[in-house]
């Protein structure tokens, strides 16, 4: 496995991830203008988490906020990152009392995770306890903040500022069925999905690097490569559940939007945006005009 899932999924819009910095006064954003004959809205492609060294973003992005009346993200943001949304997550990716992780994967995996588990300083009895997906997330987020990834990422950035703005926030989703999502990773494909975290978790500053050029750039085809490529492959239920079903909830809440007078900014993970299951693709088909910022 080329690319690692979980940072796949981080990227596609639950927990994502990044690094470098381009020059790109000509190029164009990872920023789309969405209109019909009447109305228009904004569609940003996200990284969930950042350098210090990554801000200022993209011109393209305070531009469509400021042209924005109301901003749109992935989830409500406030009660994500609430007490009681913590909570509720530790325990959705954690097993049942009674259940394990050496029940789903190999002896061999599960010795090569405990012992990168430890090497990371966690203690070996808590990752018997987690899910897939916990674990995977849990090692990510250790590996990000090894490699100085430790801003706020876009999403928060923006939350944040429409908040003191008292712009309206919303989300396309719930709080709980995201936190659905992200537990269910990598369920039925455990030992493809751990093996393909833990090798590239060595990997992370170069893909980083590559993924946040293509981001900035907003260069469909690397993202698409980047991002879902492999997860296509190697992981098509995960695929499924994470990008096209998640997409085909949301694709009916935008072409509402594009149905009011208001102009809104929906701010989503980058592989949301590209390939032929994405919104881009998607907005296209259905006939409404689809243009790259600057």
């Amino acid at each position: 496995m080329k690319v690692s899932m979980i940072r796949k999924t981080v990227c596609a819009g639950i927990a994502a991830i990044i690094l470098a910095s381009v020059s790109t006064a000509q190029a164009d954003s990872a920023v789309w203008q969405v209109s019909n004959d009447r109305h228009t809205l904004y569609l940003g492609g996200t990284i969930h988490a950042l350098r210090a060294s990554d801000y200022p973003l993209p011109a393209a992005f305070d531009q469509a906020y400021k042209q924005s009346k109301l901003v749109i993200f992935e989830t409500d943001l406030a009660e994500l990152s609430s007490p009681e949304t913590q909570i509720m997550m530790q325990q959705a990716l954690r097993y049942p009392q009674g259940d394990s992780l050496k029940r789903y994967i190999s002896e061999p995996l599960y010795q090569k995770l405990l012992a990168r588990w430890q090497s990371m300083g966690l203690p070996p009895q808590l990752m018997a306890s987690f899910r897939p997906g916990g674990i995977a997330m849990t090692m990510t987020m250790m590996e990000l903040q090894r490699i100085g990834v430790t801003a706020q990422g876009i999403d928060e950035f923006f939350h944040q500022q429409a908040v003191g703005d008292r712009k309206p926030v919303a989300g396309l989703e719930s709080v709980a069925e995201q936190v659905g999502f992200l537990a269910e990773m990598g369920e039925g494909d455990e030992d493809v999905f751990l093996e393909g975290s833990l090798e590239e978790l060595d990997q992370s500053q170069s893909f980083m690097d590559e993924l946040i050029a293509a981001w900035r750039k907003g260069d469909q085809a690397d993202l698409e490569r980047l991002i879902l490529t492999d997860m296509r492959k190697e992981l098509p239920t995960l695929y499924q559940s994470l990008i096209v079903q998640r997409n085909n909830d949301w694709l009916p809440q935008i072409r509402n939007m594009l149905r009011t007078p208001e102009t809104e900014l929906v701010l989503v993970g980058s592989g949301h945006l590209v390939g032929t299951d994405g919104l881009l693709y998607q907005l296209e088909k259905l006939g409404y005009r689809v243009k790259q910022l600057p």
